[in-house]
């Protein structure tokens, strides 16, 4: 009963940030919830493709269903990215080639399904699994929030960067302590900064 809601005071507001500021934004959407917005309110699923179209939104993919992937047989990840991409192709014309890991719960077993299924990229979270990343490894790059795993690029998303964010949001960090934060990690000369990663109905 809510959903009406949701996309009026949540989804449209995230495609106003390029429609009204031309400044490009990432939005991840499951194939399911793509469906039932359409149900809902079709002209937000035409505004979203002109975007598309206009590289003022790049989609990001995450399947049919945000399912927790590491606890779920390949079989079914694997139709999970089949099926979704089947309606990402239906509703919008294309099939997405960065995705978000679901719920950013990470397994390396799962990267074969990723790539099987057309992906060239997976966001995953930096913060809850560091440890992988003081692995030796053949990749050399600068920049912390990029790294490569076989034939697939993974871009790092921050927990603490968008709970920080959230936090600004709230009132519970001052803008100035904030832009102190970011302008800290600019410095470094991050050519990707996650600034907000986390759910658009928060």
């Amino acid at each position: 009963k809510d959903r009406f809601t949701i996309i009026k005071n949540c989804y449209y507001p995230i495609l106003n940030i390029p429609l009204l500021f031309n400044i490009p934004v990432n939005l991840e959407v499951s194939a399911n919830t793509l469906l039932e917005i359409k149900k809902l309110d079709k002209n937000f699923i035409e505004l979203l493709k002109n975007l598309i179209s206009k590289n003022l939104v790049n989609l990001i993919g995450s399947g049919y269903n945000q399912i927790i992937s590491p606890i779920t047989p390949e079989e079914i990840n694997d139709q999970n990215l089949k099926i979704g991409n089947r309606y990402y192709k239906k509703i919008l014309g294309f099939k997405p080639k960065i995705a978000l890991v679901n719920e950013m719960a990470y397994s390396k077993d799962l990267i074969p399904t990723y790539i099987k299924n057309g992906y060239k990229s997976v966001i995953i979270d930096i913060d809850n699994i560091s440890i992988v990343r003081q692995k030796k490894t053949n990749h050399k790059s600068s920049n912390p929030f990029t790294y490569k795993i076989k034939n697939l690029d993974v871009i790092f998303a921050s927990s603490f960067l968008f709970q920080e964010f959230q936090n600004c949001v709230y009132g519970d960090v001052s803008i100035k302590n904030y832009q102190k934060n970011i302008n800290n990690l600019k410095k470094d000369m991050y050519n990707i900064l996650p600034i907000y990663s986390g759910d658009a109905e928060i």
